[in-house]
């Protein structure tokens, strides 16, 4: 963990790749695909624990193939906008719920944890 500190220390950057199951509108998740390849979002952990935490998830290649997003079961680079407040939590196979407002729209897992920098990966 303190190898992944330091690195998000120096270069502020932390990224996660997560597996995401998207909520239907009928389940109250979104009503609309989403329109470009990083999408701004809040999330917490399924932990019973409702911190609230800033993050981006980024579908490059969703867009690109004209696939719309999101589809039911997708796969994700996902950021922080403030990395410290997570950092002590992550790591593979937490589970997390994404949030627009008070609805959750998708529930999450994270599948790795990735510093860029070295290729470190946990």
């Amino acid at each position: 963990m303190s190898t992944i500190n330091s690195q998000i220390n120096s270069q502020g950057k932390l990224f996660m790749t997560v597996s995401l199951n998207w909520r239907s509108a009928e389940q109250g998740g979104r009503k609309r695909a989403i329109t470009s390849p990083d999408y701004a979002a809040t999330a917490y952990f399924a932990d019973g624990d409702k911190h609230l935490f800033s993050v981006v998830l980024h579908f490059p290649t969703k867009l690109q193939d004209d696939i719309k997003i999101p589809a039911r079961l997708d796969r994700a680079d996902m950021d922080f906008l403030v990395p410290s407040v997570v950092i002590s939590r992550l790591e593979k196979g937490i589970k997390f719920y994404v949030t627009e407002g008070s609805k959750v729209v998708a529930e999450g897992i994270i599948l790795s944890v990735n510093c860029p920098v070295t290729n470190v990966k946990k």
